[in-house]
């Protein structure tokens, strides 16, 4: 087994996949075999292999391993419903799974299902209050619907990790949204040091504009201008 995964590390998924399907008939529910045959059975042009074997591997040995894996090749193979709906079996079962369900909700939101991916980041939430993206996201996501909730969600995630500069920009460009200019030029006066994000650069730019220093923004903007970012 050891030999077979380092020939499928190495990039020889043909070779990897001949040595795994014997190992693999002989151990049904070993989740680390099966899961490497999967993935030699897709690089080597067997998707619909791969899938089935999984699906197998499912019924005898279901993990969130095996959940994500099938998830991600049904997305390619027939992206929609019928993608989601391995994370779904398992997140019935056991609804405590954050990592599954942040998944979930990432693939929701890859669907356009905002509504759907809304109410599981607030499950997600419920078992892990301090998850910084769940609340960023959670928070954008708020924000686009209209909903009052996202500054004080955006503030949350914002409390949890202050220098990260993608969860300092949402509090700060939500803020600037919700005609709290001032405030979010300060916040985002924070995300954009040391970032080279030119959509930061631009909310920082807008937030100076809304607080009325027109030549501070045109000082952020004009580089971006220049380089075509903006």
């Amino acid at each position: 087994a050891a030999a077979a995964y380092a020939t499928l590390r190495a990039g020889d998924a043909a070779a990897a996949r001949r040595e795994l399907q014997p190992l693999a008939a002989a151990a049904p529910a070993d989740t680390g075999l099966q899961l490497a045959l999967g993935q030699a059975l897709n690089d080597t042009g067997d998707r619909r292999g791969a899938i089935e074997s999984l699906e197998r591997l499912r019924t005898k040995a279901p993990s969130a391993a095996v959940a994500l894996a099938l998830h991600r090749l049904l997305k390619l193979e027939k992206p929609g419903s019928a993608a989601v709906e391995p994370l779904q079996h398992w997140l019935a079962a056991h609804p405590e799974d954050v990592s599954v369900r942040g998944y979930h909700a990432e693939a929701l939101l890859e669907m356009g299902d905002r509504r759907r991916a809304i109410a599981e980041y607030e499950v997600l939430l419920r078992h892990a209050p301090q998850n910084v993206i769940a609340l960023n996201n959670l928070a954008w996501l708020y924000y686009e619907a209209g909903d009052t909730r996202a500054v004080q969600t955006a503030k949350r995630a914002y409390d949890g990790a202050p220098d990260q500069g993608e969860i300092a920009d949402t509090y700060g460009w939500i803020l600037v949204e919700t005609g709290k200019a001032a405030e979010g030029k300060t916040v985002l006066e924070r995300a954009a040091s040391g970032s080279q994000d030119p959509e930061i650069k631009y909310h920082l730019a807008v937030a100076h504009a809304r607080s009325g220093d027109k030549r501070a923004a045109e000082r952020v903007l004009r580089p971006l201008i220049e380089s075509g970012a903006a």
